[in-house]
C-alpha cells in the first residue's frame, strides 16, 4: 500500500470542527493508502498523537519543528504528502521543507472555499500575508496538484486544480428521528459565528415571523456578543438559546429538539455564491434538512434543501413553516443520499485516481 503524510498546521483539539475534519479525511485517505497524521502546533509537533517535539512559535522553534519532521519524512519515504493549507511565515519553511523532499513525493495543497480571498477581503494585508502570497507563486516548481472547494478552476496558481465537495463520514453521526411539526419551529444552527454565517438574518427573520420560531444556536465566534445583542434588541431573546460549544452527545440532544438546521446564511458577504460548507454535509449525514443562501451544486435537485434569497433580507420562516409541513422529509433518505455522494472516500478517490496511483 502506498504512503501518505497528513500535514497539518492547527492546534489539535477534540470536538473542534476543523480537527474534527482533519481525524475524517485522515481516516478517509487510509482506505487509500497507510497515512499518518502530523499536527504542527503553535508550542509543539503531534504525529500520530504523540508529542514528536515540544518547540515554541519563535523563529527559531519553527524552524527546529520543521527539520524534526523532515528527519521523519525522509525516513519514511512518502508517496503523498497533503496538505492544509499553510499561511504567512511558516509558508516560507513549508516551501524550502518540501524543496528537500524525494522527487518521488508528490504534495497535493488544500485551500480554502476557492476563490478564498473574500473572506478577508476587508482586512489589511499583513507582512505574513504577503509572504504567502508570493510563496504561492513559486510552489509550482514543487506542488504536483491542489485541491479545492468552491467555484470551478483547472488550475491554481498554475498548478493542477482538482474540485472536492466537503465530506463526511457518514458514521460518525447519529441519525435525527423526524420531529412532527405543530405550532412551534425548532432550528438549529452550528458554526464558528462568523459574518459570513449570516445568523443576524435568521435571528430577524425570527422576530417577524408570525410563527413560533426558535432557534438553537450552537459554537462561539467573534460575532457571538452582537447576536446575542440582536436578539435583544428586537426583544425575541426567549426564543433564541446560545449554546456555546458542544459536541458528541450534548450536541446530539439539542439536533433531536430540532426540525431543521441552518447553514451559512451570508456568504455573499464575503464574496463567494459557490461554497461548500463541511457542516451542510454533517446536516445531511445526521438526516436533518436545511437552510442555505449560496450555490452547492452537490445539492442540487434535492427534496431537503431550502434555498434563501443571497442577500441581508430577514429569512421568511412563515415560508420555511409552510415548506416543512409539506416537504415529508425522510431522515433516512436523506442519510442515505450522504452515503451514496458525500463520503470523504469518495473526494480522495479524484485525487488517488489523478495519479493513478
Amino acid at each position: 500500500m502506498k504512503k501518505c503524510l497528513y500535514l497539518a498546521e492547527w492546534n489539535f483539539s477534540p470536538g473542534n470542527g476543523i480537527s474534527n475534519k482533519i481525524l475524517a479525511q485522515r481516516n478517509a485517505l487510509n482506505n487509500l493508502f497507510h497515512t499518518d497524521l502530523c499536527f504542527i502546533e503553535s508550542e509543539r509537533v503531534l504525529f500520530n498523537e504523540k508529542v514528536l517535539i515540544k518547540k515554541g512559535n519563535s523563529l527559531i522553534g519553527r524552524i527546529i519543528k520543521y527539520y524534526s519532521l523532515f528527519k521523519v519524512v525522509k525516513k519514511q519515504g512518502y508517496d503523498l504528502i497533503y496538505v492544509r493549507h499553510i499561511n504567512g511565515f511558516n509558508s516560507l519553511l513549508f516551501y524550502i521543507f518540501i524543496q528537500f523532499l524525494s522527487s518521488k513525493t508528490k504534495v497535493n495543497i488544500e485551500v480554502p472555499t476557492y476563490p478564498f480571498s473574500g473572506e478577508q477581503k476587508n482586512a489589511p494585508i499583513s507582512v505574513g500575508e504577503r509572504i504567502s502570497r508570493f510563496i504561492e507563486e513559486k510552489y509550482k516548481n514543487r506542488v504536483s496538484s491542489v485541491t479545492y472547494m468552491g467555484s470551478h478552476t483547472e488550475e491554481i496558481w498554475g498548478i493542477p486544480a482538482i474540485k472536492f465537495d466537503n465530506g463526511v463520514n457518514v458514521d460518525d453521526f447519529r441519525l435525527i428521528p423526524i420531529k412532527k411539526l405543530e405550532d412551534e419551529l425548532h432550528i438549529i444552527g452550528v458554526g464558528s459565528l462568523d459574518f459570513w454565517h449570516g445568523y443576524d438574518r435568521a435571528i430577524e427573520g425570527a422576530a417577524k415571523s408570525t410563527r413560533k420560531v426558535f432557534l438553537h444556536i450552537v459554537g462561539e465566534g467573534i460575532e457571538l456578543d452582537n447576536l446575542k445583542k440582536q436578539s435583544l434588541r428586537l426583544d425575541i431573546d426567549k426564543n433564541v438559546k446560545f449554546y456555546g460549544r458542544l459536541h458528541s452527545k450534548a450536541l446530539d440532544e439539542v439536533f433531536s429538539k430540532c426540525h431543521i438546521a441552518i447553514d451559512s446564511l451570508g456568504r455573499h458577504r464575503s464574496g463567494n455564491e459557490v461554497n461548500s460548507s463541511i457542516k451542510s454535509k454533517e446536516y445531511t449525514a445526521r438526516g436533518i434538512g436545511f437552510i442555505q443562501s449560496h450555490i452547492d451544486e452537490v445539492f442540487n435537485h434535492t427534496n431537503f434543501v431550502v434555498k434563501v434569497p443571497s442577500d441581508d433580507t430577514p429569512i421568511n420562516f412563515d415560508i420555511i413553516f409552510d415548506w416543512y409541513l409539506e416537504a415529508n422529509l425522510s431522515p433516512r433518505d436523506i442519510r442515505e443520499f450522504a452515503k451514496k455522494n458525500l463520503e470523504w472516500s469518495k473526494q480522495f478517490n479524484k485525487l488517488f485516481d489523478f495519479y493513478k496511483f
